[in-house]
């Protein structure tokens, strides 16, 4: 959306006759698309006087973001989990920009769903003489010229202050990130483990469709749920803000957060044997009170938020899902349960005028008074999220060996399946049951979640292990007659060698860019340039730095030709002598490792970068001693501004 005419006005320079301005608002105000936009001018004969990227650049400058969506069905657990994965990649490129996004902005909205999660009286009912969680969350009635159906005409979804009435509340995102940890600390399930399933989905392994109904719990949130929190103690601590620093967040939240910090608190001095249980009952309460009191928007009433109590009601979080983490290991193979079911084994009747309360369904509700935590089988999800986590190198070391020893590992492939067997569970946590073991969904080969285990391997400093998986487990190292398929291309998942035919093992199905492709691109990130390319000097200046994780083997072994793309449809082809590297970073700058002794980059003889020779696009050269770019060249290799580094490694 345009701010306004009076920032559009500023572009009237860029059109060669004053008039065509006012055509241009005019069509913007009733549609706007990139490619519409500039048929349109085609169409209308009107003349820039500046390129069409310049032109863009200058009226996206003078447009507001507003966040728009279409619902589905229900709510994922996992998919707040990304956010950080986000962040700490914008932050990788852009570290002096850490206080800016997470405290200074207040730019961001929430978005106002008209689709709700229904209270627990209303979802938790009883069928078939067992109690489960259907149809948790219900859709709003859209009345005719009620505030809802304005905001959704409007195309601005964004949380209302005066109740809907207001303008938006406009927030930090670490205000937003204080909301979602709030949100999350009320959800974990009444053994203190992992994140309830509340609202119709699952997570990741969303063939486990089922679980939600069954008061399903997932471990892999309580990870990220704690890598969240401990991220904005060490942000703020690396900042050091000052303790008396504040932000400012809804009165309506700030009471939501202070009545989970007291529960925390209960809870951490708590004895009694059922005090998980009573911590579940009381934070749902306080989950749902709040949810009532915003259902139709926020009184836009905002309380100061220090910095200091912050990070101690963090701290404690943060040792809470530590201790849901411990219990939710297996002891016997050392791994970590992915999933739980939480059996009800003991309720009471909702009593209601003439009787007791019934849903929708015409089913009995009901309210839990005691569960029996039931763990599925393991999957390899977990794992990978407590490696993320994980600080401790021969925590990591041992928990990589006890993955590879368990009943995850596929030896006959040296892969990795996504799921231990699931013999013998009842059918109804989902479809993943209903697939032979080995094929699709049961058992096999998911290739995103195997990357994401090995890639952690990488993050962790395990090189040599890495790249020992690296080439059982990369696709273009699979052999292509067993693969069955182009090995430049890759699949949702192979057949294990659990699946009954043995001639399909290996076999890759279901062709896709898919999350396997993220994790590879960030593996090849780290591999090539290191995980911080970019960096803050001591005097808090930009420097850049190359740390390649490259084995010995990926460097030429003769010198050799190639056509190398620098940007902007510019094609060269360069001769790359023996013992080289090279590879293209941030699409502009050609990057070429030397290795005259060709060893590892990695490990206590591996070779370092000692030199570097900066080409600019300008034609300019330099050399830099060390391995380190000094702020004028990281700013210009940011910008896209240099042609090609030389790096000597020694």
């Amino acid at each position: 959306k345009l701010r306004g005419t009076n920032e559009f006005s500023g572009l009237s320079a860029a059109f060669k006759n004053s008039r065509d301005s006012e055509k241009v608002l005019g069509y913007i105000s009733q549609q706007f698309s990139l490619g519409g936009l500039f048929l349109f001018l085609e169409q209308q004969e009107i003349a820039l006087t500046v390129e069409k990227e310049k032109f863009l650049e200058s009226l996206l400058n003078a447009c507001v973001r507003q966040e728009n969506a279409e619902h589905g069905d229900g709510f994922w657990v996992d998919h707040w989990t990304y956010n950080l994965d986000a962040l700490e990649a914008y932050l990788a490129i852009y570290p002096e920009k850490l206080k800016e996004v997470l405290i200074d902005k207040y730019e961001c909205v929430y978005f106002n769903n008209h689709v709700k999660v229904k209270p627990r009286d209303e979802k938790y009912v009883l069928y078939n003489d067992m109690v489960r969680q259907y149809h948790a969350v219900s859709m709003e009635e859209i009345e005719e010229g009620s505030q809802l159906s304005k905001q959704i005409s409007s195309d601005d979804w964004s949380v209302k202050t005066d109740y809907g009435k207001g303008p938006a509340l406009t927030t930090t995102l670490l205000g937003k990130i204080v909301c979602l940890v709030s949100n999350k600390m009320a959800s974990l399930d009444a053994f203190g483990c992992g994140i309830e399933m509340e609202a119709n989905k699952p997570g990741w392994y969303d063939a486990l469709n089922g679980l939600p109904g069954m008061f399903g719990s997932s471990v892999c949130e309580s990870f990220e749920l704690k890598r969240l929190v401990d991220f904005v103690i060490n942000a703020i601590n690396g900042l050091r803000i000052d303790s008396g620093h504040c932000v400012k967040i809804p009165v309506e939240l700030s009471d939501f957060l202070s009545g989970i910090t007291v529960l925390v608190d209960e809870w951490e001095s708590g004895r009694q044997a059922d005090r998980d249980m009573v911590y579940w009952d009381k934070a749902y309460d306080l989950k749902e009170k709040y949810r009532k009191k915003i259902y139709h928007g926020i009184s836009g009433v905002t309380v100061d938020l220090r910095i200091a109590a912050l990070i101690g009601i963090f701290g404690k979080m943060s040792a809470k899902l530590g201790n849901a983490i411990a219990r939710s290991k297996d002891k016997k193979t050392g791994l970590y349960h992915t999933y739980f079911i939480n059996e009800v084994t003991d309720f009471e009747k909702i009593p209601e005028a003439g009787g007791f309360k019934t849903s929708r369904d015409g089913l009995l509700c009901v309210r839990p008074k005691k569960f029996k935590q039931l763990p599925l089988p393991l999957f390899l999800e977990a794992q990978v999220h407590a490696l993320r986590c994980e600080r401790d190198a021969e925590t990591v070391k041992q928990l990589y060996r006890d993955t590879r020893k368990s009943a995850l590992y596929d030896k006959a492939l040296k892969m990795y399946k996504v799921n231990a067997s699931l013999m013998g569970i009842t059918g109804d946590i989902g479809r993943a049951r209903a697939f032979t073991p080995g094929w699709l969904e049961n058992e096999s080969i998911w290739l995103h979640m195997e990357y994401k285990f090995i890639l952690e391997l990488l993050r962790h400093g395990l090189y040599d292990e890495f790249f020992a998986e690296f080439k059982n487990v990369l696709i273009p190292f699979q052999p292509a007659q067993r693969y069955g398929r182009s090995i430049l291309e890759n699949s949702s998942f192979l057949v294990s060698s659990a699946f009954p035919d043995k001639s399909l093992h290996g076999n890759g199905f279901v062709a896709r860019l898919s999350g396997s492709t993220a994790e590879f691109i960030t593996m090849w990130l780290w591999m090539n340039a290191g995980p911080n390319p970019f960096k803050l000097s001591a005097n808090k200046q930009l420097v850049a730095e190359f740390a390649p994780r490259l084995p010995a083997w990926m460097f030429t072994k003769q010198e050799c030709r190639f056509n190398y793309c620098a940007g902007q449809g510019n094609h060269l082809e360069l001769d790359l002598p023996k013992n080289s590297y090279a590879f293209n970073f941030l699409a502009a700058t050609l990057v070429i490792y030397h290795n005259p002794k060709r060893k590892n980059t990695y490990g206590a003889n591996g070779v370092k970068p000692v030199s570097m020779r900066v080409t600019g696009k300008d034609g300019k050269q330099a050399s830099i001693p060390g391995a380190i770019l000094p702020n004028e060249y990281a700013e210009s290799l940011r910008e896209g501004k240099i042609l090609k580094i030389e790096i000597e490694l020694a």
